[in-house]
């Protein structure tokens, strides 16, 4: 699983202008290959983004700083974790990730994601 590229497209449809795309590894999305999350696939980050947003949120309102890793839900990361989603840490990684995303989208005012 390198770092390989697609083969050159057709850009306009009359083979100039052609791009090369890169190949992105198996499982991963589109928009978590730009650093994005897709939160419909995976309940870590779900969870975490939306967690994320209403502490962002929260913080903001209340007047408190930018913290998003002092929060004890960042702290625990396992809300509404499951067995069945697999390794525990690798679900505290996803959750702790996406949390400061949405913690900054919260706090900034960008709290687009509801449930």
């Amino acid at each position: 699983m390198g770092s390989a590229t697609a083969p050159a497209i057709a850009v306009n449809g009359t083979g100039e202008g052609t791009a090369t795309i890169p190949r992105i590894r198996q499982g991963t999305t589109a928009a978590t290959a730009r650093g994005g999350y897709n939160r419909g696939n995976n309940p870590a980050q779900q969870v975490g983004y939306q967690d994320g947003v209403n502490d962002g949120q929260q913080d903001r309102q209340t007047g408190h700083s930018f913290r998003p890793t002092q929060q004890q839900a960042y702290k625990n990361a396992d809300h509404n974790y499951s067995q069945a989603y697999g390794d525990r840490q690798q679900y505290r990684d996803a959750y702790r990730s996406a949390y400061q995303q949405g913690y900054q989208q919260g706090y900034n005012g960008g709290g687009f994601y509801r449930r």
